[in-house]
């Protein structure tokens, strides 16, 4: 150490933490305005009244919308922030897991930033969902919502409104183009990341990303049915 300045190490890991903390802000802000932008554009006063007319007074209706009006920051906070930072532990966990069984020497810290910046496929998921539902194929009530744009779920013929049924739901919206487009981005700035050849980290990154995807899909399948 010369003249009070820190080792170049120190100083490199504290670039990579700015910068890793700069991106994760960058995401959470993303999602929270692209979620705002939603429900204020996607989620109407009329969705709630054609989904639950007849089934419960005008009157629990309007109960209903201003409570969900009220809660809306707590839905903000969970889907912009919470949710995609448990896909990126789940998801940067397993695949460096794989990659040191492998005995791989890529670095957690290349691993989880590759994750996040992936992960910015997903704000494209909401912005393409609004277009989707506001200029494409209109919904009429909350259970068209239930299906995820060009997901596996989209090309078979479940009703998924039948309880037995929706179990299946899950696994399937979480097959969608965008899981694919997430899984490359995540490859491609992985191997720019490490310096290494996208032939070399493919098969751990994408086995990593599918034992990460399997653990998301059963703790959001355990969540929705307990709710349920």
């Amino acid at each position: 150490m010369r003249g009070g300045q820190p080792p170049l190490i120190i100083v490199q890991i504290m670039k990579k933490k700015q910068s890793i903390l700069l991106l994760l802000q960058l995401l959470f802000s993303c999602n929270i305005l692209a979620l705002y932008i939603e429900y204020n554009v996607v989620y109407t006063q009329d969705l709630f009244y054609n989904t639950f007319q007849g089934i419960i007074s005008e009157n629990s209706i309007i109960d209903f919308i201003n409570q969900n009006l009220r809660a809306r920051w707590i839905s903000l906070l969970i889907n912009g922030i919470i949710i995609p930072l448990i896909s990126i532990l789940y998801y940067s966990t397993c695949i460096y897991i794989v990659f040191m069984l492998a005995g791989g020497k890529t670095k957690f810290s290349e691993i989880f930033e590759s994750t996040i910046i992936a992960e910015f496929v997903f704000v494209l998921k909401i912005v393409v969902n609004i277009i989707w539902r506001s200029r494409i194929h209109h919904a009429e009530t909350l259970y068209d919502l239930a299906i995820t744009p060009i997901s596996a779920a989209t090309f078979l013929d479940i009703d998924f409104m039948n309880r037995d049924n929706l179990w299946l739901l899950i696994p399937l919206n979480s097959l969608n183009f965008f899981v694919l487009s997430n899984l490359a981005i995540l490859t491609i700035m992985l191997s720019m990341l490490s310096r290494q050849k996208i032939s070399v980290i493919l098969e751990p990154t994408t086995l990593g990303y599918f034992l990460g995807l399997i653990l998301y899909i059963v703790t959001s399948m355990f969540l929705t049915l307990s709710i349920q």
